[in-house]
């Protein structure tokens, strides 16, 4: 602050090189004294012709400087005294002050407005340096609170994220208590070999071998299944051809199947409702038993439970005879699971659309 006020000084100091008031008024009484000696030598000239031609008129003397000159010619004259000169102090008037005391005044003033014009600066400097000290507590304040945000905001994602594996874990939970408790009907692998029956002659389809399958039924689940229905189908195809499980009737099967285990099973026998069995062509028969050709039983079950909606579980069972020699009793028969893994589906109107 000193140095300041220092340098504002010594730039208003310099500025200021007008003369001091002492010398300044000697020139003033200079001007005044040559200014009243001009009035005086011009007001005796006018009074020194009549002087000089009453002198001569008085005078008797022939001398030719009396005598009088006519208008427009030279003539000398011969001073013998010089005329006195009074110097009168003439009084200051408020011009003159103002001309004396007027730099010094303009100085000050100078002197003062840059005094004022520090402070202020000084004034200015001071709030902007307290400004400059809260914006730097602010942006602190906003570093700290980005920071606690932050925090907060991981935090939030944490408790979201804990949350959320906390909802998946009940819903596993759920699922697996639904899953334990719900009806779940399996169907098993045939334990015997197909029956054949009398062979029957239709007049379309020609000559028809009957085939007995029965199909063992458990539920394993805790509660019951309600409106149950079958659907199926049989059918002989080449050993290394795909099965067409497109053609299903409906089976006979029980209703609602509360307590089914495995050892007091629900039997399905693959046979129409109408007590129909299901049969293939006698010669497709015969080329399953010399092992040319595959026996398909395939079909599915559809039923309801008291913790989900409808369940589908399909069944897809393959009968083949492998022959180990050339004699005919060298053989050996197997059955095959090539089900597929039961879903959930949604409700339709006839289960018959199921594949």
């Amino acid at each position: 602050m000193i140095r300041l006020l220092t340098v504002g000084a010594l730039f208003i100091a310099m500025q200021a090189h007008v003369a001091v008031p002492a010398k300044a008024d000697e020139p003033a009484r200079l001007v005044s004294n040559q200014i009243q000696t001009k009035s005086n030598n011009e007001r005796s000239a006018s009074q020194q012709p009549a002087q000089l031609n009453a002198g001569c008129r008085s005078s008797i003397s022939s001398n030719d400087s009396c005598r009088e000159v006519p208008e427009g010619r030279e003539n000398s004259v011969r001073i013998t005294s010089f005329p006195s000169v009074t110097i009168a102090n003439k009084p200051k008037t408020l011009l003159d002050h103002v001309f004396d005391w007027g730099p010094w005044l303009f100085n000050l003033g100078l002197l003062l407005v840059g005094a004022f014009q520090i402070f202020l600066l000084y004034v200015t400097w001071t709030r902007i340096r307290k400004q400059a000290e809260l914006m730097g507590g602010q942006l602190a304040e906003m570093k700290s609170g980005s920071q606690i945000a932050d925090k907060s905001a991981a935090a939030a994602k944490l408790a979201a994220r804990a949350q959320m594996l906390a909802a998946k874990a009940s819903l596993l939970t759920v699922e697996m208590i639904k899953s334990k408790e719900r009806a779940r009907l399996v169907l098993h692998v045939p334990h015997s070999a197909p029956s054949p029956a009398m062979i029957i002659e239709d007049l379309d389809q020609g000559t028809l071998q009957p085939l007995e399958i029965k199909i063992a039924v458990t539920n394993e689940g805790n509660s019951g299944a309600f409106r149950v229905r079958a659907y199926g189908g049989v059918a002989a195809t080449p050993i290394k051809d795909a099965c067409d499980t497109s053609a299903k009737f409906r089976l006979d099967i029980l209703p609602i199947i509360r307590v089914a285990t495995s050892e007091n099973p629900v039997l399905l026998s693959i046979q129409s409702r109408k007590g129909d069995i299901s049969s293939i062509p006698a010669e497709d028969w015969a080329a399953v038993r010399f092992g040319e050709k595959a026996l398909h039983v395939f079909g599915a079950v559809a039923y309801d439970n008291v913790y989900e909606g409808r369940w589908y579980t399909p069944f897809h069972f393959v009968w083949q005879v492998n022959r180990l020699g050339e004699d005919a009793s060298d053989v050996e028969e197997e059955w095959r699971d090539i089900s597929t893994a039961g879903r959930r589906i949604k409700k339709k109107k006839k289960d018959q659309k199921l594949n």
